[in-house]
Formats: structure tokens, sequence, C-alpha cells
């Protein structure tokens, strides 16, 4: 994790640096070991905005991962260890880039780092206190309002209610109403979205097989070029071998030696030889590339984005309670979904740079295997024209 960074002490700086984020829900088969996602995270203090991107992407519209909004948010140093991680702080009670109110834990290198982003964390909340005031005072009125009509109508006479008592009541029953209606429009809104997840998922996971599979056809694909390439510079080897024996050869004709017959017994065998290591060269070269399979896989996906629809839904009676409590387990696994499909296209992101180096490498040894097979074949063609000269003197 980098060192904090900071532009100074003018309010409305921006400060950033990269801290671990603790995802929301239960762990993901598909993440790894740890369960932390590395973040470059950017407070503004102006702005009163605490922002999150991915790794090596900050400030870029396509690597943005979340926002919060710091007016009236807790933060606090967790004081044991969690996950692995020593330096880890939460923030509470801020709101979302979709009006959500999420937990948020992070974590820092250092015990310094995580006190620096602490301090001007909590400067920030209490500059933009007031303003979580005003944002609070509607739903803390109608709670107010819902306690007042219980208490009217459990211990007052209802005769002896006044006319705008009896108006303001008539006006919150139609307020649960509507919020009924609206709880209904959030259940169809959450299950659409839900098996969108579960699509996106499911996309993934075909996209990860995809790629594990490409991957180990690659590695065959290695080791068969890698055999390829030996048997090149085997076959190069008795080229050159060949060669010098053809320089003796015309060295010995030229200056005496045996008789014309033994030299061209001699040339017949050495034109056998080479006929032979040819035919091999041949066959083996015809059963090795006929191997290659050309694969590649991909895959594309986009994240839903959508996140809490509870906060305007809160401290109903006991039937509202039970619909507010459904819409946030749905809520919760949606987020989870999302978090899932997060840590997939981080891992499909490491096994795409896997298979370009591999994809390199194999670039690499075809145009190895290609220049001992340009060496191979006017090796041989020497040898043979030579071979023919050879015999035709002797014969």
């Amino acid at each position: 994790m980098s060192e904090f960074s900071s532009s100074g002490d003018d309010p409305s700086a921006v400060r950033q640096g990269t801290l671990l984020k603790l995802p929301r829900g239960k762990p993901s088969i598909f993440r790894s070991s740890s369960p932390w996602q590395e973040r470059d995270f950017v407070l503004d203090i102006g702005k009163g905005t605490l922002s999150y991107y991915q790794k090596g992407q900050a400030g870029i519209r396509k690597g943005f991962k979340g926002e919060l909004r710091l007016a009236g948010g807790l933060i606090k140093a967790c004081g044991e260890p969690v996950s692995g991680q020593k330096y880890v702080f939460e923030l509470n009670e801020c709101v979302d880039e979709d009006g959500g109110i999420q937990p948020l834990k992070l974590a820092a290198a250092t015990q310094g780092e995580m006190e620096a982003w602490i301090v001007s964390i909590r400067a920030t909340m209490k500059k933009h206190g007031a303003a979580a005031m005003k944002h609070s005072r509607p739903l803390g009125a109608m709670m107010e309002a819902q306690e007042e009509k219980k208490n009217l109508m459990q211990g007052a006479n209802p005769n002896a209610l006044s006319r705008g008592q009896n108006q303001d009541i008539d006006e919150q029953m139609r307020q649960q109403h509507a919020q009924k209606i609206d709880a209904e429009e959030v259940y169809a809104m959450q299950n659409q979205t839900m098996n969108a997840v579960g699509r996106i998922k499911a996309q993934l996971d075909d996209t990860q097989q995809l790629a594990a599979t490409t991957g180990e056809t690659l590695d065959q694909q290695g080791e068969q070029l890698d055999a390829i390439n030996d048997d090149l510079d085997k076959l190069n080897t008795n080229v050159d071998r060949a060669d010098k024996n053809f320089n003796q050869l015309e060295k010995w004709r030229i200056f005496g030696g045996h008789s014309k017959k033994r030299g061209a017994k001699a040339a017949k065998q050495e034109r056998e030889k080479v006929e032979k290591q040819n035919a091999k060269f041949e066959a083996q070269r015809e059963a090795k590339t006929t191997n290659f399979d050309d694969r590649s896989g991909g895959g594309k996906s986009s994240k839903i984005a959508h996140r809490n629809v509870t906060s305007g839904l809160q401290g109903r009676d006991d039937e509202e309670q039970a619909t507010l409590d459904t819409i946030a387990r749905n809520d919760d696994q949606i987020n989870a979904g999302l978090d899932d499909i997060d840590s997939m296209l981080d891992s499909l992101g490491d096994a795409a740079r896997s298979l370009g180096d591999k994809t390199r490498a194999h670039n690499e040894k075809i145009n190895l295997m290609t220049q001992n097979m340009d060496d191979a074949s006017s090796g041989v063609a020497k040898i043979n024209e030579r071979a023919s000269y050879n015999v035709r003197y002797l014969s």
C-alpha cells in the first residue's frame, strides 16, 4: 500500500492513497485466500466525499468503484486485527452513491497511515455535519409523528382528538399506504437485479473455465514447440556434421586415397544416411505440428449499479418492519453478488495477463522454430546438392 498523501491545509484539498477494502457480504468461492481488495481512495475535503477506484485508476471514470458522503458519519479504529490485517478502521452512517447506508472497513499499511486517514476523514465529517443534520430531519420528524400517533390511539379518547390531529393521522395513513405500494415496486426491482447478478456470475464462471482451459492448451503447445525446436537443433547438428564429412570426402578425392569404388560406396552410404535423417525429421515435424489448436476466450460483463433502497422506509409498524427486513436481506444478497462479480473481474484480469505472457512466449518459440526450419531446409538442400555431385563424380 502506498503512503498517505496530502495536498496541504486547503479546506478544498484532495487527499489520496491506497488502502485495503473489506467487501460486504459473506466470503465468496471466487475470491482469493485474502478477502481484502486493494483500492485507490480519494478524499475530497471540500465536497465531503470519499471515493474509491480500481487499483492504479484513481480519478478515471471506468475505474470508479464507489463513493461515500461523509456528512454525519462516524469513524473509529478497530482495536483487534480483522481478517489478517492489523491497522483497520471502520466508517459508519455514511450514505453511498445510491442513497444507501453501508458500513465500510478499511486497512492501512502502518499505524501512522491509519491515524492520518482517521484524522482527515473525521475533520471532513465534522465540517459537513450541519448538512447531515438537515438531511436527517425529515426522517426524524416522520418517526416522531408516528410515535405521537401511536400514543394518541392507545391512551386517549378518539372523540377528544382535535381536527388537526385527525388530519395528521389521516395524512400519515396515506403515506403508509403509498409506501406499501412502493415496497412492491422495490421487490420487483430487487428480483430483476438478483436475476441479472446471477446471470452475470454464471457468464463470468464460464469465462474463467474457458481461460483455464486455454491456459492448459497453451502449456501443452509450449511443450510441443520446445520438442520441435530440440529436434531441429539435432537436425542442424547432423547437417553440419554431414557438411564436414563432404569436405573430407572432396579433399580425399582431390589429393588421392582409396579406390574409386570404395569412394562411391562411402558416398552412397552417406547419401542414404542423409535421406533417412530427412525422412525421420519430416515424420516428426508432421506428427507434432498437427496437434496445434488455436483457441481464444473472452467475455464481457457489465456491473449492475444498485445499492440499498431501504433508507426511506424505516420507523414503521410491525408489518412494515417485516417488509423492510425482507428488502434489507434482498439488498444484502444483491450487494454480495456485486462483490462476487467485482472479485471475479479482478481474477479474470489476472488470467488475461497470464495468457498474454504465455502467448508472447509462444510467439518467441514459434519465431525460433521458423528460424531453425529455415536453417535446416537450407542446410539439407546444400547437403543434397553436394551428395548428388559427389555420387555423379564417383559413379
